[in-house]
C-alpha cells in the first residue's frame, strides 16, 4: 500500500468517525425525559401522576416548595388564592417547573434554558445556513 492510499484510508476512517459521531449527537439521548418535546406534552389540568409518567421523578436535588405568589403582566407579585406546590425537573441544559394545586393538578408550568442543537445545526449556523 502506497503512502497516498494509506492517507486516503486514514482520511476515510476519520471522516466516517466524525460523521457517525455527529449523527449520534444530533439524535440526542433517547432516554432523556427533560426536553422541550416532553414539556410541550404537559398541560394545565393534568394530574401529578400523568406529569411524572412523562418526565420521570422530580429532581432529587430539590424538594417541592410552596409558591405563595405569582407575577402578573404588570410585574407586581400577587398573593394566590390557593398556594401551589412547585416541583422541578432538571438536566444540564433545561429546567422544567410545574406548579400543582393542593389536589395535585397542574396549574402552571415554565421552561428555563434551551436545548442544545445538533452538531449539524451548529456547523450550519457557523457557516451561515
Amino acid at each position: 500500500m502506497s503512502h497516498a492510499e494509506a492517507a486516503r484510508a486514514i482520511c476515510g476512517c476519520v471522516l466516517a468517525l466524525v460523521l457517525g459521531g455527529g449523527m449520534a449527537l444530533s439524535f440526542g439521548n433517547p432516554g432523556q425525559k427533560v426536553c422541550v418535546r416532553n414539556y410541550d406534552r404537559i398541560a394545565e389540568g393534568m394530574s401529578e401522576v400523568e406529569v411524572v409518567a412523562i418526565l420521570g421523578a422530580p429532581c432529587s436535588e430539590t424538594s417541592p416548595f410552596v409558591a405563595a405568589y405569582t407575577e402578573l403582566q404588570d410585574g407586581i407579585p400577587v398573593v394566590l388564592k390557593e398556594p401551589r406546590i412547585a416541583q422541578r425537573w432538571m438536566n444540564r441544559d433545561l429546567e422544567i417547573r410545574v406548579d400543582f394545586n393542593q389536589r395535585g393538578v397542574v396549574k402552571s408550568m415554565a421552561l428555563y434554558g434551551e436545548e442544545p442543537g445538533s452538531v449539524f445545526s451548529k456547523v450550519f449556523g457557523w457557516i451561515g445556513f
